[in-house]
């Protein structure tokens, strides 16, 4: 009993990158229970996954009205450089 309680309890931590994996991936069956559960308990999580839709839908609504004007953007190379020697400081 012990085992299945621990596999189903999240951390916060977990169920945050779970609400992430799900706005562009399927979860899991086991994902989906565990993530109901958390939420169902925690109130901050259940308002950061309230929150994380209603900005993920935002930002797909400002993308596709301004669609033209993203397509034309460009990065310096110098940019560029930074951002991926920035990235893997992390």
């Amino acid at each position: 009993m012990k085992k299945l309680m621990n596999m189903l309890m999240l951390s916060c931590r977990k169920a945050t990158e779970l609400m992430e994996k799900e706005l562009h991936f399927k979860l899991t069956f086991i994902e989906k229970i565990q993530l109901r559960m958390h939420t169902s308990m925690c109130n901050a999580c259940n308002a950061y996954q309230k929150n994380n839709v209603i900005l993920e839908q935002s930002l797909k609504k400002h993308i596709s009205t301004h669609d033209k004007q993203y397509k034309n953007a460009k990065l310096s190379e110098d940019f560029k450089k930074d951002l991926i020697r920035n990235l893997g400081n992390n």
